[in-house]
């Protein structure tokens, strides 16, 4: 198994690589913010990626 990588910057958790399982998933809850390409980006719901429109 795949682990991610976590850093620590202007009080946001900074998840490095995807998760893994249903624990994995779990245990992240509560870190709503995740860095993607160097820019920060609220979570949304696969739903939420697909419409045209996104409100975040």
């Amino acid at each position: 198994m795949r682990w991610s990588t976590f850093l620590s910057r202007n009080q946001h958790n900074v998840i490095i690589e995807g998760v893994e399982s249903e624990a994995h998933k779990k245990w992240l809850q509560g870190m709503e913010w995740f860095a993607i390409q160097g820019h920060y980006w609220k979570e949304v719901s696969i739903e939420q990626l697909v419409k045209e429109e996104i409100t975040v």
